[in-house]
């Protein structure tokens, strides 16, 4: 699983890195084993992750309030989000914003909107009711996916926090959130219920966009950043080789999905090598991050935040 495997023999053109370090002097401050160039695949994000179901179905590709889902889990449940889009008429470039915590619901949306064919749309949750507005409409959006909002979409999809959760706390957290509801919203279960879980056959190429990834706004008015399939693949390779994770290596996520590392390094990079990602739907809640999301007991766990530390 390692991104810079020992095991193969590399060819390396002396000449060619001399010339390299020449142009851009900053090579020479790379660590040891973290190449100069990089190949960068031309495939949709989503065969990514069906190329780590394929090598690793059984292992644990989310945790969450002591929930696990398997990575042949999590892509039957994409597919079935895909196939419930499809079966409303949402496909080849339509707008789905994802308006969500780190949740396993956000996962799913992510790669099931992507194998519709449709865009992933992020948005900062704390966004203002009117600058959310504002960035629906200048996102053409077409379906919502959050906890408990409307913004005058066609299609809007309220999923509760606890829906991937045990019997018990699934109980308990629709009873805390009976009263949040919206007018004419499709419940998650609802939406996901008797949907196909083998994959669309829709054709994706790595040139398309893929994610929309609407900027803080603390200096100007918020911007859509549009991502393709290639430009995403692209930082995800660029991460691996510098992280150089392990097989037994645990993710833990304390960044939001709508940040751009969060996104990257959290929710992308785990699910494209098949390890295991831990996540908590508010990063604030340093009592509960820690010990508890140390899922491993022995194994190392990076953290990615701001700045990535490994944690023993």
């Amino acid at each position: 699983v390692s991104w810079r495997d020992s095991s193969k023999p590399v060819r390396k053109n002396p000449d060619t890195r001399e010339a390299l370090q020449a142009q851009r002097p900053w090579l020479a401050h790379y660590e040891k084993g973290v190449p100069y160039t990089i190949s960068v695949p031309r495939i949709p994000l989503h065969h990514l992750l069906r190329s780590a179901v394929r090598r690793f179905p059984n292992r644990a590709a989310l945790y969450f309030e002591g929930a696990r889902l398997s990575y042949r889990r999590l892509n039957h449940e994409a597919n079935k989000f895909a196939n419930a889009l499809l079966g409303l008429g949402v496909g080849r470039g339509a707008r789905v914003v994802l308006l969500l915590p780190n949740l396993p619901q956000m996962v799913v949306a992510f790669y099931g909107a992507l194998k519709a064919g449709t865009v992933a749309v992020f948005m900062p949750p704390m966004t203002d009711p009117e600058g959310l507005i504002q960035q629906v409409r200048d996102a053409d959006a077409s379906v919502l996916v959050a906890l408990n909002l409307s913004a005058g979409l066609p299609h809007i999809i309220l999923t509760d926090p606890a829906d991937y959760l045990s019997l018990p706390k699934k109980m308990i957290s629709r009873w805390r959130n009976r009263g949040l509801t919206v007018a004419g919203a499709i419940r998650w279960r609802h939406f996901m219920r008797g949907q196909d879980w083998h994959s669309p056959t829709l054709q994706v190429e790595s040139d398309e966009l893929a994610v929309i990834q609407y900027t803080g706004g603390t200096t100007a008015a918020a911007k859509g950043v549009m991502l393709s399939h290639y430009n995403i693949g692209s930082n995800i390779e660029q991460m691996g080789q510098v992280f150089a994770f392990q097989r037994n290596d645990r993710v833990l996520g304390v960044l939001p999905f709508f940040h751009s590392l969060g996104f990257t390094g959290t929710l992308m990079l785990p699910s494209v090598l098949g390890l295991g990602a831990a996540y908590h739907a508010n990063p604030l809640d340093a009592k509960a991050i820690g010990p508890a999301y140390f899922v491993e007991r022995g194994e190392q766990v990076v953290l990615l935040k701001d700045e990535a530390e490994i944690l023993p």
